[in-house]
């Protein structure tokens, strides 16, 4: 097929020819007068071959070659000649791998690992290795380095229903640490007689303020006595930690070392939480005398919900004695009117009966 271009298409054609010629042929002449060196390709940046025998083998022209085993190099223009090599590299830092004499603390840029126990800065931060750059008392709770139990100051939440000291007090997070009410089991009050040891111990105190078993701070005192742990003391007065199915602290006390008798005198039992203010604390009061009249314990009215429904009946029978009249005449004020009504309705039901009657003889 021929092909038919203006006069102006033939000469564009023909310089983009020339050019394209021309160039090649440029490009190949000045490869030709290049040297052959052991510059390292752009993968072994760094790296280069140095001579270790200089073994004259021959000398050549660019149309020679060395073995395989030797290396070429340049002695003057157009003259080259073959060596044995030994191949080093550049430990360079910031080359991005740590190598040769490059440490830590040399090269951190090429050297830093995450996980080494070490914050290496400005490689390695909070946010990209938190497990070497959380620290405790940043106010930042960095997970899973820093837990509530490893660093409370940064990971205690107030609203957690955790009061977490000394981070937090029933000053700076009533919602956690505010004191709510204990439970006690078997609370001492009143007289007993000095050989009721087994009545008075042990007491449990159920502490819904806390679900730990161990101190956490807790003081208890009998009378001046600031009471421990039982462990094993033998012959003392002493209390044990422990929890229930609901994970509240259980506080039990052991009094008078199991002795025999108490000597008489007044005994206070306090408890006081840590790191709350003093409406945290409660106690409990008795006596020990010998003449005490011991009211029997029957257990019926012993709890609280006992103890409610007990004064309830009393207020309700003191009403009941006081008002007997008015209870009376209100009585029987309902009994006329319920037999006026009565009567009413019997009158109206025989009247009806009677119209009836009427009206199907009519």
């Amino acid at each position: 097929m021929k092909i038919n271009l203006s006069k102006k298409n033939k000469i564009i054609v023909i310089i983009l020819f020339v050019l394209v010629l021309g160039g090649t042929g440029g490009y190949l002449l000045w490869r030709i007068n290049q040297d052959d060196t052991v510059a390292p390709t752009d993968s072994d940046a760094g790296c280069s071959n140095t001579c270790t025998d200089r073994n004259q083998v021959t000398n050549f022209t660019i149309s020679g070659s060395c073995p395989e085993d030797m290396s070429q190099y340049t002695v003057s223009e157009g003259v080259f000649n073959c060596c044995h090599y030994t191949r080093t590299c550049d430990t360079s830092c910031g080359d991005g791998s740590c190598n040769g004499s490059e440490t830590l603390a040399s090269c951190p840029k090429d050297c830093t690992k995450c996980g080494d126990k070490v914050c290496t800065s400005p490689t390695e931060t909070l946010a990209n290795c938190p497990g070497d750059c959380a620290v405790c008392g940043d106010k930042v709770c960095t997970s899973p380095a820093e837990t509530l139990a490893l660093c409370p100051g940064d990971c205690a939440v107030c609203g957690d229903g955790i009061c977490t000291t000394p981070t937090e007090n029933s000053t700076t997070c009533a919602a956690d640490c505010s004191c709510k009410a204990m439970v006690w089991g078997n609370k001492p009050s009143g007289s007993y007689k000095p050989n009721s040891v087994a009545t008075i111990s042990p007491i449990t105190i159920t502490n819904p303020n806390s679900t730990s078993t161990t101190t956490t701070g807790i003081v208890i005192k009998l009378n001046d006595t600031t009471l421990t742990e039982c462990g094993s003391l033998r012959g003392a007065s002493c209390f044990t930690l422990t929890n229930d199915s609901t994970k509240q602290q259980i506080i039990t006390l052991a009094l008078f070392g199991g002795q025999p008798t108490i000597a008489e005198g007044t005994y206070t039992i306090s408890v006081t939480l840590p790191g709350a203010s003093d409406s945290c604390m409660e106690s409990a009061s008795f006596t020990i005398a010998e003449d005490a009249v011991v009211v029997p314990d029957t257990g019926l009215f012993d709890g609280v919900m006992g103890k409610i429904y007990l004064g309830t009946g009393f207020v309700f029978l003191g009403i009941l004695t006081t008002q007997m009249s008015k209870f009376t005449y209100m009585f029987n004020t309902i009994g006329e009117r319920n037999r006026v009504v009565l009567e009413e309705k019997k009158r109206k039901r025989e009247e009806d009966k009677r119209n009836r009657f009427e009206r199907k003889f009519k």
